[in-house]
């Protein structure tokens, strides 16, 4: 079986991230609202230096901020709202999966997926089933076999099937 990612190291990881991007990011804007107040407090009657510095110092953390949540903390939200509640319970095992194509990539929250398309048949139907590859450059090959569980479709482990001829 090929693990590509551990359920409950990633659930932790993702969780801690968040913890602590989210209180680095409270951090940075209470600091410049506290430097922005102790400037004000201890400035002289010529204030000009004072003024120059809290626009510049105040410019540069309103840029990172606006950078930050339109770049970064989409990630890192989208990672922790998907392995919040990951387990090993949570898993879903599919026992035949027949590979059929990759697809185009998709993007939700500035995280890329690899879409792959597998078919299964039930009854005498076949359906089709669009997987997910996240952080990952693996590749199957075309109309071959395989085991996978998926986590919210998301493959998490895989494995081929040889089936024995005789």
């Amino acid at each position: 079986m090929t693990v590509l990612m551990d359920i409950n190291e990633l659930r932790r990881k993702s969780k801690v991230r968040f913890v602590v991007n989210l209180t680095l990011i409270s951090l940075l804007i209470i600091s410049m609202i506290t430097s922005n107040i102790v400037s004000l407090v201890l400035s002289s009657l010529n204030y000009q230096f004072n003024l120059i510095f809290n626009i510049v110092f105040d410019g540069i953390v309103i840029l990172f901020a606006i950078f930050y949540f339109l770049n970064i903390y989409p990630i890192v939200k989208h990672y922790y709202a998907t392995f919040k509640t990951a387990n090993n319970v949570s898993i879903d095992k599919h026992r035949r999966l027949k590979f059929v194509e990759n697809k185009k990539d998709k993007t939700i929250d500035n995280v890329v997926l690899k879409v792959m398309t597998f078919s299964y048949i039930e009854g005498e139907n076949e359906y089709f089933e669009d997987l997910y590859i996240l952080d990952s450059d693996c590749s199957f090959e075309k109309d071959e076999l395989y085991k996978v569980n998926t986590f919210k479709n998301i493959i998490v482990s895989f494995e081929a099937i040889n089936d024995a001829e005789i």
